[in-house]
């Protein structure tokens, strides 16, 4: 065996006792030599995130019943028992739900052993970038359900740390966001659709006789066959084009003046722009973006590149009930680049506390981020 590989499954085996001592409520000694620990290597941070993400993901799998020994028998035996007959799918006059987690695997599907993780943390000399880097398990495909036209309008929302993907009547599926409500209105000549708060992707079917029109606070956009994501967030609205193209257009806000400076009454975005509409006002011309960042939501993950710290942790907070604060001012603007799994606090905190100057306060109701 090289020296390298020795020196790594050595880091390995203390990164995994470390992991053990954690779990224990170390006293403030032990939580000293841990952050001393980390702070001597970029190593040292990548194996301890492995070690942490493993645990994490086999942890989902024991607390979930459809995973355990005896029902992953009975379902290999079911599928090489299968005669290809297929279940009818029920329906109502509503949407129907495809999934409310889009991380869990549908029935039918195989388990993946695609454990681990991969981090690049400069964890020395670093001024103002700081970049993070990490894998999480791949979404499995969801069962699809069609409703039929609805004869009312459906509302259709998600609780704090809650994702639902639903599809409409007319095969256009919806995927919400954390903490979002939409309000889906179809009729045999339009589909209107409005965004109350919260953000959400649209998949649409290109449907001449029936315009697809979202309202979205400041903004409405009107689809032309295409794949897109709208953030309401108060007076403002952010619109992302995945595939196609969308028709934005700014709509007054009662109360809300726009000013000198309201930009063209509309504009059209192809795949990879970016519009942010504030207080009923259109840029000049639209952003080019990364699309996969901007969705990463849809991954399970939070996705930034060189964006302050404290945009991070708000984007933390959109999932998680326990919240972060950052204390000190300037730590907020830290530039961070990076992939995180949206529930993994635990590795965020890790990687906070392999920074130089940076101190983390764990308590029930909150953790406190300050400068040491």
């Amino acid at each position: 065996m090289n020296s390298y590989r020795r020196n790594r499954k050595v880091v390995a085996k203390e990164a995994a006792g470390w992991f053990v001592a954690n779990r224990k409520s170390p006293d403030a000694r032990q939580r000293e030599k841990f952050d001393h620990w980390l702070r001597e290597s970029p190593d040292h941070v990548a194996e301890y995130l492995g070690v942490s993400q493993v645990s994490r993901e086999l942890g989902r799998l024991e607390d979930d019943p459809a995973f355990s020994l005896d029902t992953l028998l009975e379902r290999v035996q079911a599928e090489a028992a299968d005669d290809g007959g297929e279940e009818e799918d029920e329906e109502d006059d509503h949407a129907q739900p495809i999934s409310r987690d889009f991380g869990r695997p549908a029935r039918g599907s195989r388990l993946l052993p695609v454990f681990g993780a991969l981090v690049a943390v400069a964890a020395a000399g670093l001024v103002a970038v700081v970049g993070l880097h990490f894998f999480t398990l791949t979404p499995k495909p969801t069962p699809v359900v069609t409703a039929q036209v609805p004869r009312s309008p459906v509302h259709i929302s998600t609780g704090h740390g809650e994702q639902l993907t639903r599809r409409l009547a007319d095969g256009s599926v919806i995927h919400l966001n954390s903490d979002t409500e939409v309000i889906v209105a179809y009729s045999s000549i339009a589909r209107d659709l409005s965004v109350k708060r919260g953000q959400a992707v649209f998949e649409v079917v290109h449907d001449a006789s029936r315009p697809f029109h979202v309202d979205a606070g400041p903004a409405a956009i009107v689809d032309i066959g295409t794949r897109f994501d709208v953030y309401v967030q108060g007076e403002s609205a952010l619109v992302t084009v995945l595939e196609g193209r969308v028709s934005v257009k700014k709509q007054p806000i009662a109360g809300v003046s726009t000013g000198k400076h309201a930009g063209p009454p509309e504009l059209l975005l192809g795949a990879g722009e970016q519009v942010r509409i504030d207080n009923g006002a259109l840029p000049d011309a639209a952003a080019h973006v990364d699309a996969q960042q901007a969705t990463a939501w849809l991954r399970h993950e939070i996705a930034f590149e060189h964006q302050p710290l404290g945009d991070v942790v708000a984007e933390f907070n959109r999932y998680n009930r326990t919240p972060i604060e950052v204390v000190t001012p300037e730590l907020r603007t830290i530039e961070i680049s990076g992939v995180f799994a949206q529930d993994d606090t635990d590795s965020f905190i890790v990687f906070l506390r392999s920074l130089d100057g940076v101190g983390v306060e764990v308590r029930e109701d909150r953790v406190r981020v300050y400068r040491r």
